[in-house]
């Protein structure tokens, strides 16, 4: 049987030694949360992440302004903002090609093409 807790954060390197050292880094302090399931010898056999995210959209510009100075501009002030709390990581989803290539070139990387969202309802 299997036990399931919550990993305190002096423990996460434990997860660096994995089998098939299938994670290369780990979160930064704080960052998020880490649960583990481990083996009735306290082997882990399963972790799942909760990070924090910050999704920064949508992104829209007036057709006269686009490809000028104006995005460049905000982008500094937004990395001025994240910067000033601290926040490592910022995601900003778009299906346009323009749009994605003006992301490359402000220094977004792109992710994987699946990229899956869990919403809980308050109902």
């Amino acid at each position: 049987m299997s036990t399931v807790r919550q990993l305190p954060e002096e423990e996460w390197p434990r997860l660096l030694d994995l089998p098939d050292k299938w994670l290369k880094s780990l979160p930064y302090s704080g960052e998020g949360v880490i649960f583990v399931a481990e083996d009735h010898k306290g082997d882990i056999i399963a972790f799942w992440m909760v990070l924090q995210a910050y999704h920064i959209d949508p992104v829209w510009i007036r057709e006269d302004h686009r490809g000028g100075l104006v995005p460049r501009r905000l982008w500094r002030r937004i990395r001025q903002f994240l910067d000033s709390c601290s926040i490592v990581k910022a995601f900003c989803l778009t299906e346009q090609a323009p749009v994605a290539g003006y992301l490359s070139r402000l220094g977004f990387r792109e992710l994987p093409d699946r990229t899956y969202v869990y919403h809980a309802k308050s109902e």
